[in-house]
């Protein structure tokens, strides 16, 4: 029989980064006979009748406080037991397992299951990559991601690395409510931390400002709290700072099956995270009709036929992120639709969420 161990960190359908997942794990549920999830952390979800969760209980411990070393020291202590006696309990009810990005699960588990003969595959698409990344992708039969950027493309460290279709969800919006599209409207839908470079966009917004290009901005996700707990505030002030107003508004944190709204009502998306992660939001976005504006060299090459460059910005660059903005506002609507078309075209067929699942059954 088919069946398959997978580990990740959270299933939630109301995650506003992780909800993906329960997708996921929806569309992977009619390829196997029976799915097991290792989770750190579970919410509300509905999956398939061959789908088990079972969490490590994180979700048992959410403090309004932050806690001190030795009650952290005490709940990773009893994450790690529960983890060895869930793969040792359930280990008849799989005979594969695959890594969902969380490199800590290979470290725990990974010379047990290849004892015991259980095939492992690491997913990690980021562009940063430790010790511990190599150590367990060296335990995998295969090690999949999605950016030619990413820490685990690298074939000297990798060379059973398998490049994969991003897997947007178009399903997610499907509806029948109709939406204005402001003109002139921009989307940032990301969580609000240092990696996605929300200062950047702000620094570009006020060259704007001074060149008079009108414009709406919706800065839509929250921060990861135990990580960054001041960022909000401080990239707020720094909004305030830069004289921004009325036009930019921080909506803050939406559950993820809201997201569907913020991008079926603007114009044009913005990401400029680092080349190396290929953001799942912008092929997202792109479905839903925006134009996306980003650094990523991976997305840029994708669409590259359609666009020559036009819409690739330099990393870290406010000034070429504004120039871009504007040579984009200021195309005519036929031209803005057209160029939407065309990228859809190119992209969105090839990277469903579909086509991932079944690529990940035939090699998983």
């Amino acid at each position: 029989m088919n069946k398959l161990l997978i580990c990740t960190q959270e299933m939630n359908s109301q995650s506003s980064t992780l909800a993906f997942f329960v997708r996921w794990v929806t569309k992977l549920a009619p390829h196997y006979d029976h799915i097991t999830v290792i989770c750190l952390y579970q919410g509300n979800y509905s999956l398939p009748a061959n789908v088990t969760v079972l969490s490590l209980g994180k979700e048992n411990h959410v403090a309004d406080a932050p806690l001190g070393f030795v009650q952290k020291s005490l709940l990773r202590l009893q994450y790690i037991a529960r983890f060895y006696y869930y793969i040792l309990k359930e280990h008849r009810n799989y005979n594969k397992v695959f890594i969902h990005m969380n490199d800590e699960y290979g470290v725990l588990g990974g010379l047990w299951w290849r004892l015991f003969g259980k095939k492992m595959y690491l997913w990690r698409n980021h562009y940063a990559g430790h010790r511990s990344t190599r150590w367990v992708g060296a335990l995998c039969e295969k090690v999949f991601y999605t950016s030619a950027f990413s820490y685990t493309a690298k074939k000297e460290y990798f060379p059973q690395g398998v490049q994969m279709p991003v897997g947007v969800d178009v399903e997610s919006l499907e509806t029948d409510e109709v939406f204005t599209v402001p003109p002139r409207s921009l989307l940032f839908l990301a969580r609000l931390d240092p990696s996605k470079k929300p200062e950047i966009v702000l620094d570009a917004l006020a060259l704007l400002k001074d060149r008079g290009c009108a414009y709406t901005m919706d800065f839509v996700g929250g921060t990861s709290k135990d990580k960054w707990p001041h960022y909000e505030a401080e990239v707020k002030a720094y909004k305030e700072k830069l004289g921004l107003g009325a036009p930019v508004q921080f909506i803050g944190a939406v559950p993820s099956t809201d997201t569907y709204k913020y991008y079926l009502s603007h114009e044009v998306y913005i990401n400029v995270s680092q080349s190396g992660m290929l953001d799942k939001t912008i092929f997202k976005a792109l479905a839903a009709g925006c134009i996306p504006i980003t650094s990523s060299v991976d997305f840029n090459a994708m669409i590259k036929p359609a666009t020559n460059d036009r819409l690739l910005v330099k990393e870290n660059d406010a000034v070429s992120l504004a120039d871009t903005i504007t040579y984009v506002l200021s195309l005519p609507d036929t031209e803005k639709k057209n160029l939407v078309r065309e990228m859809q075209a190119l992209v969105i067929g090839k990277h469903s969420l579909d086509v991932l699942a079944k690529k990940i059954s035939e090699l998983v």
